[in-house]
């Protein structure tokens, strides 16, 4: 979504100095609210109200421009175009960020894994060092499975995670 709105941007050059300013202002206001609100509220699991608001003033600023000629009537389209498929994005951005796992589907993952370690541990080895080096490394390996199928099910906070340097980017 961000190379869609940086290329509203760019292309909004090829519109008269108005038009282009205010395309720019509202691509500037958009990521700068991206990375103070929104970004934090999709990594928490919660919709940001204002920043569907924000990104309409973006599009807004796209779709309200009064071309002067042929030219800019037709980087008009398809600076309207690209708004549109950076709605889209910004759509399904949102929609990821907020999908989680079933909290029944996690507790039984973690039940399965308590159990695998129970059978571990109960299982009469014929040393009981190796007994205790199998458990652990059972252990360590449902452990870390564990943290990365949680922390990769909030994909915009955590340690596995995407970045907001495409809006610092944005940034004017």
């Amino acid at each position: 979504m961000i190379r869609r709105v940086d290329e509203d941007q760019r292309f909004s050059g090829y519109l008269n100095s108005d038009a282009h300013a205010g395309i720019r202002r509202a691509v500037a206001f958009y990521a700068n609210h991206v990375l103070r609100s929104e970004w934090k509220a999709l990594g928490d699991g919660r919709t940001d109200s204002q920043a569907d608001a924000v990104f309409s003033k973006f599009v807004n600023s796209v779709v309200d421009v009064l071309p002067n000629g042929e030219a800019e009537q037709r980087m008009h389209a398809r600076l309207i175009d690209m708004a549109q498929k950076a709605s889209e994005c910004q759509d399904e951005r949102v929609a990821r960020s907020l999908t989680r796992i079933l909290p029944t589907l996690a507790g039984l993952v973690d039940t399965i894994a308590g159990v695998l370690l129970l059978l571990i541990f109960v299982y009469p080895f014929q040393y009981w060092y190796a007994g205790a080096c199998c458990f652990t490394l059972v252990a360590a390996v449902l452990f870390l499975a564990n943290f990365v199928m949680m922390d990769t099910d909030t994909p915009l906070k955590g340690v596995w995670n995407v970045s907001p340097q495409p809006f610092s980017d944005l940034k004017l």
